[in-house]
């Protein structure tokens, strides 16, 4: 089957298209390869499709132009290969608001797009729910790894996201690919230390980045020289960038950890903790950065009851 082909039925399952349905394609020079595929895959489809190319933006969470902004706001489906992610800015929650459907695909690459087509999207949906419906019910959560990581937070009554990539529901959005249960941490809660051992910084980590949290908020970075880029890069965009923003448990079995954040947070028997902007889970931290950085084969405790040992799930 082409490639193309596949494209369509991403439009077709994924994001549940219909006839009438406009369709967006938002890209960025470093991406337009892959946008122009959705593009044509739209067109294929009979579908009124447009695709619009714009600067690179310069982190994740920087607002694309209003130009593009109002095309959000007026497409039935958004689907948005984007050197960097778009997912945590007023633009894509003014769309969702609208009614868009939205695809988030930050740093999509060929090998990722064809790892997408093989995902069984009813096993991983059952696996993200039932991470999903923990998080939904505990008040705390903690994360222990054999390297020193060990960090508690409070999560009670806090907005989960559950990204299955099923996105054909009116207002849904969600990153393709897909696969994690996440949320954003009560504001000033998170405290202990975190190893990050996976990947940061669209690179796999080969020295762990230790971070130490006070309060909710990051105060100190050691470790490799990837460590001191993290702190440069959250200090240029101001002292909220240092919130913790979210965590996040991946649960996608044909995912790899590459270095490229997108595919690296959906992995499964990895979590994420992110830096900066918590706004699209409810939160109340707008800033425009979100960052990413993995953890592997933790241990996880809700409630103080285990619910994943070494990367392996417990319930």
């Amino acid at each position: 089957m082409s490639l193309i082909k596949n494209l369509k039925q991403i439009y077709a399952y994924n994001m549940g298209f219909r006839k009438g349905d406009s369709i967006l394609i938002v890209t960025d020079p470093d991406l337009d390869n892959i946008g122009d595929l959705f593009f044509r895959a739209g067109l294929s489809l009979g579908a009124e499709t447009m695709l619009l190319k714009m600067k690179t933006r310069n982190e994740n969470g920087e607002e694309p132009p209003v130009i593009i902004a109002n095309a959000m706001i007026n497409s039935d489906i958004v689907m948005m290969p984007t050197s960097k992610s778009l997912s945590h800015t007023s633009a894509r929650r003014s769309a969702s608001s609208s009614g868009a459907r939205i695809a988030s695909m930050p740093g999509i690459t060929m090998p990722i797009l064809k790892r997408m087509l093989e995902v069984d999207y009813e096993k991983l949906k059952s696996l993200t729910k039932k991470i999903g419906s923990r998080l939904k019910t505990s008040t705390s959560l903690r994360i222990l790894t054999e390297i020193g990581t060990d960090i508690t937070m409070d999560i009670k009554k806090r907005e989960v996201h559950e990204d299955i990539g099923l996105l054909s529901k009116k207002g849904r959005f969600g990153n393709l690919p897909a696969g994690e249960a996440d949320l954003s941490p009560r504001e000033g809660t998170a405290e202990g230390q975190i190893y990050f051992d996976g990947s940061a910084l669209r690179k796999k980590l080969e020295e762990p980045i230790k971070v130490t949290v006070k309060n909710g908020i990051a105060v100190k970075f050691e470790g490799s020289k990837t460590a001191k880029e993290l702190e440069k890069t959250l200090r240029s965009v101001g002292k909220k960038a240092f919130n913790i923003a979210e965590i996040g448990i991946g649960t996608n079995k044909f995912a790899k950890l590459t270095g490229n954040i997108l595919e690296d947070e959906k992995v499964y028997g990895t979590c994420h903790i992110a830096f900066g902007n918590n706004k699209s889970y409810g939160g109340k931290v707008d800033v425009p950065i979100h960052l990413d950085c993995v953890i592997k084969k933790p241990d996880i405790y809700l409630d103080n009851k285990i619910i994943m040992k070494k990367g392996k799930l417990k319930i």
